[in-house]
């Protein structure tokens, strides 16, 4: 169904909390955000097979958690901000792509300028209402999987379809 945008990826950049933090809080529980860093590095792998790299873009000011988000092999990494749309700029032009090369993973509604201009969008499955009838696809991962990897697969199927 989307296999004609998700051939055109070049980049996926998802969002934090939300998207791979499951709450709006930094990370009380060390326990979980170890089991979230082993996720996120097998997503990394799947992503760098694919040719794909993955960025974060997040309006997250705790420097703690972005430390160890760069300690994974995710060097693009956008905080700081609330104008997402304007971080997505430094990444296009730094590495010489177009809206359309980008898919983005985010969940709320700061998110929204930045999930309608790009190639392909996604958000999770308890995202605000607002978003999911903004975007191409709701991810419906539970468990142990991450939507990273939902929409990597998504992604590698497109790419070796004919």
């Amino acid at each position: 169904m989307y296999s004609s945008k998700l051939k055109k990826i070049k980049y996926l950049l998802f969002d934090l909390h939300g998207v791979i933090l499951q709450n709006d809080s930094s990370v009380e529980n060390i326990e979980s955000f170890e089991r979230i860093l082993a996720v996120l590095k097998t997503d990394i792998q799947l992503a760098s097979r694919l040719n794909v790299p993955l960025g974060v873009i997040s309006a997250s000011e705790d420097d703690s958690l972005l430390k160890q988000l760069y300690a994974t092999g995710i060097n693009e990494i956008y905080s700081h901000s609330i104008d997402k749309v304007s971080q997505a700029e430094i990444l296009i032009k730094k590495y010489d792509l177009s809206y359309e090369e980008i898919a983005f993973i985010g969940d709320d509604i700061l998110d929204l300028p930045l999930l309608t201009k790009v190639g392909f969008s996604a958000t999770t499955s308890n995202a605000r209402r607002e978003v999911k009838r903004a975007v191409h696809y709701i991810c419906k991962i539970k468990g142990t999987n991450s939507v990273i990897s939902d929409i990597l697969t998504m992604i590698e199927k497109a790419k070796n379809s004919y």
